[in-house]
């Protein structure tokens, strides 16, 4: 598992960046490999990742190898017995990789494998997407490590375009104040394939943030919600409201204008957000459509609002 890393001084283009790991396990015959940490690293220093992993034998001896590619084509190799750190040195100057030595034998149970990367802060664009497979044997021959790893520049904060977003101010409040998670989640292709499609919900439009949430499940995805909800979901409930399409405006900008705290905490809530679309829809003054509106989507959300309406933009309408 420790040449997780081969690939990684091999990846930037330009400047200093973050480099993305992700990682499988393609089955070796007495080894799993469990967890990969961290999973980003920047370039222009030396960062330790650690691998964990599980192996059901005692190990006497071993045989690491490890292939690391680009565009399909190989730009590295090396090997070792494990029994001194193995130093992987990488083309035009990207860096290398020190896996520290293993003491034999090696007990079955956890296995922890810390390994030292170094990369340059300037790495060459054509090594922007590097593919490794590392592979090791013991004793007898038969696989104690088998992981596929892939490892390529981060997209970050600073390189989303907020005004390609359905819902700019929420996007750039986003950047501004979780922009550390925003980067985690990323790097990681699930969370930032969940991420893409949550830039393209309305603004306020929770049902459309969880199913993009559902469809790439992801637990860097938690962190960047939270941090929206806490930071930036007051920005731009309310910005999202037109009350010119409102069936009374005047009420409509009243609400707004008087109420934001309590109608901000409705949106948040799909199903408060959609009572509050339906009472918008009243007429001025059609109390009862507006408790219609509330009754079939109940949400302990609305009384605020509707307290809120009644003690300050009644005489709007009236």
């Amino acid at each position: 598992m420790s040449f997780v890393v081969a690939a990684a001084a091999l990846i930037n283009s330009v400047d200093a960046s973050t480099l993305g790991i992700t990682w499988s396990d393609c089955g070796a015959q007495h080894a799993t490999i469990l967890d990969l940490q961290p999973t980003t690293v920047e370039t222009g220093k030396t960062e330790r990742l650690t691998g964990t992993g599980t192996v059901d034998e005692d190990v006497t001896s071993a045989h690491f190898t490890a292939v690391a590619t680009a565009l399909g084509v190989k730009i590295a190799s090396c090997s070792g017995d494990g029994t001194t750190d193995l130093v992987c040195k990488f083309p035009l100057g990207a860096g290398q990789m020190a896996i520290k030595a293993f003491t034999f034998p090696i007990p079955a149970g956890e296995v922890t494998v810390p390994v030292d990367v170094t990369t340059s802060a300037l790495l060459p664009a054509s090594l922007a997407n590097v593919d490794a497979h590392i592979e090791a044997v013991e004793q007898n021959a038969e696989t104690i490590l088998c992981l596929d790893v892939n490892i390529k520049k981060a997209l970050e904060s600073t390189a989303v375009d907020c005004s390609t977003a359905a819902c700019p101010d929420q996007c750039e409040c986003t950047l501004d104040k979780c922009a550390d998670d925003v980067n985690t989640c990323l790097a990681d292709a699930t969370c930032a394939a969940g991420q893409s499609c949550a830039f393209a919900c309305a603004c306020g439009d929770t049902a459309c943030g969880l199913k993009c949430a559902a469809a790439n499940p992801s637990s860097k995805a938690l962190p960047v919600a939270t941090c929206i909800t806490n930071n930036c979901a007051s920005e731009v409930n309310v910005k999202a409201v037109d009350c010119s399409t409102a069936a009374c405006p005047d009420q409509c900008e009243c609400t707004l204008d008087k109420c934001a705290d309590a109608v901000n905490n409705c949106l948040a809530d799909a199903t408060c957000a959609a009572a509050q679309s339906c009472a918008f829809a009243c007429a001025c003054g059609d109390s009862a459509c507006g408790l219609k509106c509330a009754a079939a989507s109940p949400s302990t959300l609305a009384l605020p609002v509707y307290n809120c309406i009644k003690q300050n933009c009644d005489s709007v309408v009236v």
